[in-house]
């Protein structure tokens, strides 16, 4: 009989509790990925299935200090993470995670924008003092939102010679390279004000697909997922698109010394970089899938030329 390398695994962590059943969960044909994520039933305590993700170590090792380490000691709601697997070369391993119910996080729905914005406050300010984890994180500089810049430049220009492309096509391709490339002039004075802000843990990926809102229990209540872009730096990707006002009222002495006006620009630049990174993740597709990803790339040229209005850009 041939063990699943997830049962196995798991089986290590809790012995005698094999899973009744174990389902891939599917990325779309056109991402690639590194990542494998299955479904456990049957396995742990309750009604809820457990979530083992396979991963290279280095990404693994982020998520499972976070989860263990750092916001779970600290009090902040998080997943149950029963544990760590290492793989026998050492390379790669699986994490084992509570799998989350509710509705996908939505920046368009003010309640799920209230509750993330209480969330995040309270947990840059609860990390903003741990040194010990900025140790052990992978710095969160600015390089990578200038590389996601030059890569979606030039992905975009490769897809624009491609012969299929529609004229709709270039003119949104086009629309997309000239924002990209106002924003990369504006370097020197997004630099200038992320040198004076404050450092603590940052999630780095805060979207609908790593978020869940839980309404089952008598409040409710935003569930955090999937760490593995996170690390220590300025949080600017993570205020992109919250309330500002709940936001600030939970992380109000880390930002003190920083300003509530800086504050609030710092807010619109993430926007606006996060539409960078989400227009470079679907220019990389390649030229044959393109057509899967029109779409994604139309609304978010349209979510950077109103960042770029709210800016003065």
């Amino acid at each position: 009989m041939i063990v699943h390398p997830a049962a196995r695994a798991w089986q290590q962590l809790q012995p005698g509790n094999p899973p009744v059943s174990i389902d891939a969960v599917r990325f779309p044909h056109w991402k690639r990925s590194k990542t494998q994520i299955y479904r456990l039933t049957g396995c742990a305590p309750g009604a809820h299935a457990v979530i083992a993700k396979h991963a290279p170590a280095a990404k693994l090792d982020v998520e499972r200090r976070v989860y263990m380490q750092i916001l779970g000691p600290a009090g902040m709601d998080l997943p149950h993470c029963y544990g760590h697997v290492a793989d026998p070369d050492g390379l790669s391993g699986w994490l084992f995670l509570e799998e989350v119910r509710g509705a996908g996080y939505s920046e368009d729905d003010s309640r799920h924008r209230l509750l993330a914005s209480a969330w995040l406050g309270k947990m840059h300010t609860a990390t903003s003092g741990m040194r010990s984890a900025a140790a052990h994180l992978p710095p969160v500089t600015l390089d990578r939102y200038w590389d996601d810049i030059d890569l979606a430049r030039g992905s975009i220009s490769r897809h624009g010679r491609h012969r299929d492309r529609t004229d709709a096509d270039r003119l949104s391709l086009a629309a997309a390279d000239r924002l990209l490339e106002c924003f990369a002039r504006r370097r020197a004075a997004v630099d200038d004000l992320w040198n004076r802000a404050p450092h603590c843990l940052v999630h780095g990926d805060f979207f609908g697909k790593n978020a869940v809102v839980d309404e089952r229990g008598a409040a409710p209540r935003v569930r955090v997922l999937d760490w593995a872009s996170s690390g220590w730096g300025v949080p600017m990707d993570d205020l992109a698109e919250l309330d500002m006002t709940v936001y600030g009222a939970h992380a109000a002495t880390l930002w003190e010394d920083f300003g509530e006006e800086r504050l609030l620009l710092l807010a619109r630049i993430g926007s606006a970089l996060r539409a960078v990174a989400c227009l470079e993740a679907f220019a990389a597709v390649p030229c044959e899938g393109f057509r899967d990803v029109t779409e994604d790339i139309v609304y978010y040229v349209a979510r950077l030329q109103a960042s770029a209005d709210q800016l003065g850009w």
